[in-house]
């Protein structure tokens, strides 16, 4: 499931759907099983657990 949710593939809302998660349910799962800079990535990636990632600006 961790690695579902890590790939960047399958859009969100379909890991949750494919495993019967709530999005509260994924994010505690990732943040108690990956360590604490990798579940910041996929946090970023993923724009999920709070704000939405921001866009980067062209050129950074």
């Amino acid at each position: 499931m961790i690695a579902t949710a890590w790939d960047d593939r399958p859009p969100f809302r379909a890991v949750l759907l494919k495993h019967g998660l709530s999005e509260g349910q994924l994010v505690q799962l990732l943040k108690r099983e990956l360590t604490p800079n990798a579940y910041k990535l996929w946090k970023t990636r993923s724009g999920s657990g709070g704000a939405p990632a921001k866009p980067r600006k062209p050129g950074r």
